[in-house]
């Protein structure tokens, strides 16, 4: 039909590409076959083994519920059970895979965490956000992996403000103040006050990814500008100024196949 689609899953190293199958099950009242939608997914990757993933898909319909497909298996498996303070997997956009585990800020209404799932869908812990971003359901927020470690960052709503943190110690889950940056200057812009009118501000700005190896992020203005900002020089480097490009997610390369002569 004109309004459903299929998601392709494509591997540039192995130039393999999966179509993910639709998700059913057999309903428990009356045993006939349940189809439901792949929406929001989330792919795990591991460059070390860059023929397997996994794809993870909240299922709207069904409270709790997750859909996991593995490419080992070729099919969706199904997980009820995400924690007691989970009423929903209201994820982000964005997650991180590290060690093993998928990584999501879970925005629930009363306290946002981390959650870290590993493929079997079950939720093996709960992380802690840094001080600082204890109110992200507010702001812009998000998650990301950069140089083997997970990221945290989040955006004051009025004078965007932009915040990055790293988990040194994933054990204790210590964080780190990574980075402290005034968004609007980065864009050349003034400044935005807490008390400027609603109207007036034009920009909605985002940083919609990390570099994975490197202390470089990227911001967008959602409008015309692109950027990328290197919190170490604190150099900025335009990527596009005529609103053809706006927003991204940055693509790991694996090195596993990699022969050396």
């Amino acid at each position: 039909e004109a309004e459903e689609c299929d998601y392709v899953v494509c591997n540039p190293m192995t130039g393999q590409w999966t179509v993910l199958p639709p998700i059913v099950w057999q309903d428990e009242e009356d045993g006939e076959p349940a189809y439901f939608k792949v929406v929001q997914p989330f792919l795990g990757f591991d460059p070390a083994v860059p023929s397997r993933f996994v794809v993870f898909s909240p299922l709207v319909e069904v409270c709790d519920d997750v859909a996991i497909y593995l490419s080992e298996t070729g099919r969706w498996t199904r997980n009820s059970e995400w924690g007691d303070n989970s009423e929903y997997p209201s994820f982000s956009a964005e997650c991180a895979f590290l060690n093993g585990m998928m990584h999501f800020l879970h925005l629930v209404i009363e306290e946002p965490i981390i959650a870290v799932v590993d493929v079997e869908g079950d939720v093996c812990g709960e992380i802690a956000l840094p001080e600082g971003m204890e109110d992200a359901s507010s702001g812009y927020s998000s998650i990301g992996y950069s140089q083997g470690k997970l990221h945290a960052w989040y955006m004051h709503p009025h004078y965007y403000e932009l915040c990055v943190w790293v988990l040194e110690d994933y054990a204790s889950e210590k964080w780190t103040l990574k980075h402290t940056v005034d968004v609007p200057e980065l864009f050349g812009r003034e400044s935005a006050e807490e008390d400027c009118d609603e109207e007036d501000r034009t920009y909605k700005y985002e940083m919609f990814a990390i570099h994975p190896e490197h202390n470089l992020i990227f911001l967008t203005d959602w409008k015309e500008v692109n950027l990328s900002y290197d919190m170490d020089s604190k150099e900025v480097h335009l990527m596009c100024t005529s609103g053809d490009f706006l927003g991204g997610l940055p693509f790991i390369p694996s090195f596993a196949d990699l022969v050396v002569g």
